[in-house]
């Protein structure tokens, strides 16, 4: 298979590294190379999103530049900086980073085997052509943006895992211009709280692609996740009273939804596969793909499947029907 069809960009890469290193000479980057850095597709679009250049810059500069040794220092002996960590990890394994990039591009096998797993958990559609994924150096992480873009020390990490992590990317650039709502849409009062839905609901069935065959062969990278998994009863009850309180007291929204946000564990990654999970038990695949395009769908269809299996939901119908009447109000 020929190495473009995969659809991999690496160009961010140099660019990055001629960064790094007038950074540790001491100099600094002029304006065309930081432009033409975050110009490149990946860069192109976490800045566009949950990033800023100057966030990069200062990160970057607290990472390498000789000049920022004390603070790298205080940074580090705190042990808070999980960014700094990351690049300064980053610029150890350089040499094994490059070999890696070689590696990935003559290998295609990859990308083929997670567009179709992420094609088994889409409703039907046109999925033959591949995702364009942009590997940068971010954090350890990927998104589903357009194109999908991958720290490649993760990907390297992640070594047998790269197949399902870049298929849980896939499945998010493949279903988000299939949703019926969006962020863009939501006014800035309720963007948490659409923040902390949309996230439960995309993440969750993500993570059936690529979490769910870890459990099933009983791999140990999975133990805390799964850890996380079990006291999601006790975040959806928190969800469940916060949108009462939302009801009841609708002045409060800024508060209310802060909180929900800030307490959100991982993301909303183990939120929504508990409740993804709870509906493959109840009803199989495809009635969990029935619900990929609408969060409230996902919400009500959890509802039925605790009643199909005998159980009692942290969520009640009421909430959520008041929760999807505002969002459909507002847009």
């Amino acid at each position: 298979m020929p190495s473009h069809i995969a659809n991999f960009d690496f160009s961010a890469l140099d660019l990055f590294w001629q960064v790094v290193d007038l950074l540790k000479q001491g100099g600094e980057p002029d304006s065309a190379l930081w432009d033409k850095l975050f110009a490149c597709p990946g860069y192109a679009a976490l800045t566009a999103s949950e990033f800023t250049t100057e966030f990069f810059q200062a990160e970057w500069r607290l990472a390498f530049h000789p000049d920022q040794d004390q603070e790298r220092m205080a940074r580090q002996e705190a042990g808070k900086d999980r960014f700094l960590r990351h690049y300064l990890r980053v610029s150890e394994l350089r040499s094994e980073l490059g070999q890696y990039v070689a590696e990935l591009k003559e290998n295609n096998v990859v990308a083929e085997e997670a567009r179709r797993l992420a094609v088994e958990w889409l409703p039907a559609g046109d999925y033959s052509y591949y995702p364009p994924v942009s590997f940068v150096i971010f954090d350890l992480d990927g998104r589903g943006y357009n194109p999908v873009t991958l720290d490649l020390l993760a990907t390297k990490e992640l070594a047998e895992g790269m197949t399902l992590f870049l298929a849980h990317e896939f499945h998010h650039y493949y279903l988000l211009p299939q949703m019926k709502y969006r962020a863009c849409q939501m006014p800035e009062e309720l963007q948490d709280l659409w923040w902390v839905i949309s996230q439960i609901h995309l993440e969750g069935i993500a993570d059936t692609v690529n979490r769910l065959p870890l459990i099933d062969a009983g791999s140990p990278r999975v133990r805390g996740y799964l850890q996380a998994v079990e006291q999601v009863p006790d975040y959806l009850r928190q969800l469940e009273q916060g949108l009462q309180e939302l009801r009841r007291n609708p002045e409060r929204v800024a508060e209310i939804v802060r909180q929900l946000r800030q307490t959100l564990p991982q993301a909303g990654h183990p939120v929504g596969f508990y409740i993804a999970r709870v509906i493959l038990r109840a009803f199989g695949k495809e009635r969990l793909i029935a619900t990929t395009t609408d969060p409230f769908v996902f919400l009500t269809t959890y509802l039925e499947a605790s009643d199909q299996l005998g159980s009692v939901p942290e969520l009640t119908r009421p909430s959520i029907q008041s929760l999807a009447a505002l969002i459909d109000r507002c847009i």
